[in-house]
């Protein structure tokens, strides 16, 4: 994985986060449509374009959102912008022996 410098995290995803309390719990699931793109343009420009991985070229529509600590196993990482990084998604349809960087 090539080491990516992060910016900040977009204030859409810090505010949100500012929400949860013991009554209402903010997810990864949880996310609005508007505060996910807002990730996903952020890491784009974190990213220059790349896939982390492979350093393919990547888009808002070809790429995929991941965690570098998996949220099944990392719920208190799932909102961790640090922990989010863009792979490429092309080989996803692919048989699980040919897909890559993810």
């Amino acid at each position: 994985m090539k080491y990516i410098e992060k910016s900040t995290e977009p204030m859409s995803l810090t505010s949100i986060k500012g929400l949860s309390n013991k009554n209402v719990k903010i997810t990864f699931d949880s996310l609005p449509e508007n505060v996910l793109k807002n990730i996903v343009l952020a890491l784009l420009q974190d990213q220059g374009f790349l896939c982390c991985y492979c350093q393919d070229s990547i888009d808002a529509a070809t790429a995929y959102l991941t965690h570098f600590y998996p949220r099944e196993f990392f719920k208190d990482e799932e909102l961790n912008y640090s922990n989010m990084f863009l792979t490429c998604s092309h080989a996803r349809s692919l048989p699980p022996k040919q897909q890559h960087c993810d």
